[in-house]
């Protein structure tokens, strides 16, 4: 009995320390995007708001999705990607891993006059194995 529930505690306090670091990467990530987007000039609903994809991918991921009005001018994922870049150089955020940037656009749509993208903020193992995994695809 004494055995179940330490176990069981030990897994509430893992469970709520992942929602926390979801949240904080959540947050730090919605920041980075909305600065992206005042420097392109690419109308937003403020303050802006994410969805997690951890839904359908599982926990652990820090990847983000985002749906704003589509931008009177063009935007590429390549442009999107470089101002997302260059914006946590100058934030001094890094990558866990030297083989991505510290922000990847991992899906990126238009329909309806929306624009959808999703964002993987790369610090951690979970989410590193997903943009693999995304990569084979």
């Amino acid at each position: 009995m004494v055995f179940a529930i330490v176990i069981w505690l030990r897994i509430a306090r893992r469970r709520r320390a992942l929602r926390l670091f979801v949240w904080h990467s959540q947050q730090l990530t919605d920041q980075v995007v909305e600065e992206v987007l005042t420097v392109l000039h690419w109308p937003y609903d403020k303050p802006l708001h994410s969805a997690a994809v951890a839904d359908v991918w599982g926990h652990g991921i820090m990847g983000f999705e985002y749906e704003t009005e589509t931008p009177k001018i063009k935007i590429t994922r390549d442009r999107l990607q470089n101002q997302l870049r260059d914006t946590a150089e100058d934030q001094h955020i890094a990558s866990s891993d030297p083989r991505y940037p510290a922000f990847v656009i991992t899906d990126f749509w238009e329909r309806d006059g929306k624009t959808h993208f999703d964002v993987a903020f790369v610090t951690n193992a979970p989410t590193i194995a997903y943009l693999q995994d995304i990569q084979r695809v």
